[in-house]
């Protein structure tokens, strides 16, 4: 169980710092959004291939037991890897053309709009504040 949290942990925060990482390389290393995506799924699909490898599958998805990757998963893993590929570099140019995301990410501290988020956690922490109203067809209950 601590492991999953710990793992979801890591991926969140990884998955948040893409786009001011991306910002940041773009700027101060002139590194390109192919570049940086390539990079990307070059260490990452290796360690992918290797992890489904060796986790087993459960029995229960095929009739009869199959080693992976088969043949006949070769062209949906493709096409998964190009939608990867894809993405990296849609996204990272996205962010070189637009800046960190700031529509898309206030939650991140790098954003412009971070001090919206900061403002309505304190807002909903302070006593003084007006009960919450839930608003649903029909009714309202207030918290």
């Amino acid at each position: 169980m601590l492991l999953g949290l710990l793992l979801v942990a890591v991926a969140a925060a990884s998955w948040g710092t893409t786009g001011a990482t991306m910002a940041w390389l773009a700027r101060d290393a002139d590194a390109s959004p192919l570049l940086v995506g390539w990079s990307r799924l070059a260490i990452a699909a290796p360690c992918l291939v290797l992890a489904a490898s060796v986790v087993p599958r459960p029995a229960a998805r095929h009739a009869t037991p199959r080693r992976w990757p088969s043949r006949a998963d070769l062209p949906l893993c493709a096409a998964l890897g190009l939608a990867m590929a894809a993405y990296q570099v849609c996204y990272f140019r996205a962010v070189t053309l637009t800046g960190v995301a700031a529509a898309t990410d206030p939650a991140c501290s790098l954003s412009p709009d971070h001090g919206l988020i900061e403002k309505a956690r304190t807002d909903a922490l302070d006593p003084a504040a007006p009960a919450l109203v839930y608003r649903a067809p029909g009714r309202s209950v207030t918290a």
